[in-house]
């Protein structure tokens, strides 16, 4: 008894995976594949998968070679990964009928159950199943599918697949990546993309000396508190300083980002992760002058997307294990 997972997702607009008018079929995860396109959605199919159990195994792993192929071929993409139950159907060969009249059909198929299009979904590989999705997304960049199989064959065998799906911190970076692909603002993209870089980062402490500062200050400053009536505003602007002061004990979130680019990029063998870690910071700059100033020229808000895409880019890639990098590759 073999099962099917039916894997459905989108992908950013701008962007279609090209031939797949029809099934394109190939092998993933060792088991029998299909990708093809189905209203607004692209569907891939594994098949032959020996349980039910197993085939809820893999969903995960099909999302991690969708984050694959939006670092590697900035395919943005919208994916569950949780399988919902198909719904079964009492009379399968009436429903058949009935759909295929609507449809203006000569023929008919038995159709043993409806699958959310929205959601995996996992069935015995010998019944048919149906699901509906309506649509179309207009399309400028299409990457050929047998480079899409190959990126999506690389990216499900990520040695660290269930880490990569079950690490929140890293999947909400990769959404927020995704989801600079649906933007047509310069700078809505340049806040997502720094974004992305500051989910990825966590505290770092100052050096001792630096906080032998920032505790004396604090200790003062609470003495004045207690002299102070509660409510006041003179209490109430020095309980906000002695909370400042504790959020000073961290490095600033520019040095944070450094810190972890450059860190990241180093473990994974990167050649060249202190300028990449620079770029970062330079980006940093630009997304200041842009919240705090509101404007930048057309060409400072181009280059700071490019570079922070390239370093965000950089910094994903580098969270994949047992995979071969993009430098490495020369590309």
């Amino acid at each position: 008894m073999n099962y099917t997972l039916q894997f459905p997702f989108e992908i950013s607009p701008g962007r279609e995976i090209s031939g797949c008018d029809k099934d394109f079929d190939f092998t993933l995860l060792g088991y029998p594949a299909t990708i093809t396109m189905k209203g607004k959605r692209y569907i891939i199919k594994l098949s032959s998968i020996q349980s039910k159990d197993l085939a809820a195994e893999l969903t995960p792993r099909l999302w991690t070679g969708l984050a694959w192929l939006l670092v590697n071929l900035d395919i943005g993409f919208i994916a569950n990964i949780d399988p919902l139950d198909v719904i079964a159907v009492k009379d399968p060969q009436q429903v058949g009928e009935n759909i295929a009249r609507t449809l203006g059909h000569s023929k008919s198929e038995r159709i043993n159950g409806w699958a959310r299009p929205e959601s995996p979904s996992i069935f015995l590989s010998d019944q048919n199943i149906w699901s509906v999705d309506l649509g179309e997304t207009n399309v400028i960049i299409s990457p050929p599918i047998e480079m899409v199989s190959m990126c999506l064959d690389t990216g499900v065998s990520a040695t660290n697949s269930a880490e990569i799906t079950s690490d929140l911190r890293l999947r909400t970076a990769l959404d927020l990546y995704s989801s600079s692909f649906y933007e047509y603002s310069g700078q809505a993209r340049l806040l997502i993309l720094t974004m992305v870089l500051e989910t990825l980062t966590f505290p770092i402490r100052k050096p001792e000396i630096a906080l032998t500062f920032i505790d004396k200050w604090n200790r003062e400053i609470e003495e004045v508190i207690k002299s102070t009536r509660e409510g006041t505003k003179e209490h109430l602007g020095l309980v906000s300083l002695q909370r400042e002061l504790c959020f000073r004990r961290d490095l600033s979130i520019g040095s944070q980002v450094r810190s972890m680019v450059e860190s990241t990029l180093e473990n994974s063998g990167h050649n060249d992760a202190k300028s990449v870690a620079q770029m970062a910071i330079d980006v940093y700059d630009v997304r200041s002058e842009l919240i705090h100033e509101g404007l930048l020229t057309d060409q400072e808000l181009g280059e700071a997307c490019m570079n922070a895409r390239k370093v965000v880019k950089l910094v994903l890639e580098a969270r994949f294990k047992g995979i071969q990098r993009s430098w490495e590759s020369g590309t």
